[in-house]
């Protein structure tokens, strides 16, 4: 499946997911079928978020996609380097990094941004609330909007984290995989796609 056709086929299992159309499944079957082995066409790295699964937000069956969750869809070496295996061991054509709405990593590095005291991975984020700050220096931003550009932040700069990966990097250079960014709307379930 090329990098569009991927693209699309996610996009259009969110259509079926946020219309309730979803795919009639035979779950046994596709678990006997996918048992000796599957061909997925992408794979999602994603917030670890109880409201954010991948699997239902794009409406998927057994097999079809690799996903890979952690708070604040943050890229770690352990999630880097199972990418690389996704990568090695199937024809994936497209890296998704989606980010969502009202992202608590988001919003707890927000509150805590001159405190020592909070988790790593909460650190982890802090980059992306710097970065959007900067970027809105010379005007005034209300909380909402800080987080809402943030939680965007934090998807580009993970994707650059995977980008550092020079199989994946060299892989997306030859136009084999494209390392994509989305953000999900947990109160409308729509996923869009974010443009660099």
């Amino acid at each position: 499946m090329g990098i569009q056709s991927s693209i699309n086929v996610l996009i259009e299992g969110n259509k079926r997911f946020t219309s309730q159309q979803q795919q009639k499944r035979d779950i046994f079957r596709e678990i006997k079928e996918s048992a000796e082995g599957v061909r997925p066409y992408a794979a999602i790295v994603s917030c670890m978020d109880a409201r954010v699964t991948p699997e239902n937000i794009f409406d998927t069956k057994i097999g079809e996609i690799f996903s890979l969750r952690v708070g604040g869809n943050v890229v770690g070496s352990d999630i880097l380097d199972s990418l690389e295996i996704a990568v090695n061991i199937s024809d994936i054509t497209i890296i998704l990094v989606l980010g969502h709405t009202k992202c608590g990593a988001i919003m707890n590095a927000s509150n805590n941004m001159h405190s020592d005291n909070v988790s790593g991975l909460i650190t982890k984020v802090k980059p992306a609330i710097v970065a959007t700050l900067k970027e809105y220096e010379k005007v005034t931003i209300v909380k909402e909007l800080l987080i809402e550009k943030s939680e965007e932040k934090n998807v580009f700069l993970s994707i650059d984290a995977i980008r550092t990966n020079a199989i994946i990097s060299t892989l997306e250079s030859s136009g084999k995989l494209a390392v994509v960014g989305a953000m999900y709307d947990v109160a409308t379930g729509d996923v869009s796609i974010l443009n660099e």
